[in-house]
C-alpha cells in the first residue's frame, strides 16, 4: 500500500490458488455472506496508522474488553476464564488432571521440567505444551491462536508471535 502511495510499481503473489491468504469470503445457498480466518488484532499503533491511511479507522470494531473471549469446542462455545478462580472451578472444557498440570506449569513447576529447543526456534505448540500441557493446548490454546493469527501454532514461532509470554520465560 504504502509503495504504491509513493508511486513504485509493486506486484503481489499469493501462494494459493485465490487471492487473500488466510481470509476467505464465503457465501451459502441462502445468499447469507460471512468472513472465515482470523478473526481479530492487537491495536498496534503500526496497524491502527495503516487503517488511517487506509480510510478506514473509523470502521473498526473492537471486542468489549469487558466480555469472555470464546473458543469453539466439541459444537459448543466455551467462554474463556477472565479470573485465575474461574479457570479452576467454573471452566469445564479443561479436565482436572488438565488444570492441575496447566496450573502447575503456570507456577513454574511442571511435572518434569524440559528447557526450550537451542537448535532452533520454539513453536506456539511447543512452548505452550511443555508449559500447560497437551489439553490445554489442543484445547484452548490452538483454537484461539488459529482464530487470532489464522495460521498453524505447529509452524507459528512463539518468540515472533506472542513476544510477550515468550519473554517471561526469559
Amino acid at each position: 500500500f504504502h509503495l504504491h502511495q509513493s508511486g513504485v510499481d509493486v506486484v503481489c503473489a499469493e501462494a494459493n490458488s485465490r487471492v487473500g491468504g488466510n481470509l476467505i469470503s464465503k457465501r451459502n445457498d441462502e445468499g447469507f455472506l460471512w468472513e472465515e480466518g482470523p478473526n481479530t488484532f492487537q491495536p498496534t499503533p503500526q496497524i491502527m496508522r495503516f487503517a488511517h491511511d487506509l480510510g478506514i479507522a473509523k470502521d473498526l470494531v473492537f471486542a468489549n474488553p469487558t466480555l469472555p473471549r470464546l473458543v469453539y469446542w466439541d459444537e459448543k462455545l466455551w467462554p474463556l476464564p477472565m479470573k485465575p478462580q474461574d479457570a479452576v472451578f467454573n471452566f469445564g472444557l479443561i479436565s482436572w488432571p488438565g488444570k492441575i498440570r496447566a496450573g502447575l506449569g503456570a507456577l513454574g513447576i511442571p511435572p518434569v521440567w524440559q528447557p526450550p529447543p537451542k537448535d532452533r526456534e520454539e513453536s506456539i505448540e511447543e512452548f505452550v505444551t511443555r508449559h500447560l500441557g497437551e489439553e490445554t493446548f489442543t484445547k484452548v490454546i490452538d483454537p484461539f491462536v488459529s482464530g487470532v493469527y489464522a495460521g498453524d501454532p505447529q509452524k507459528l514461532a512463539i518468540r515472533a508471535a506472542l513476544k510477550k509470554i515468550y519473554a517471561l520465560e526469559q
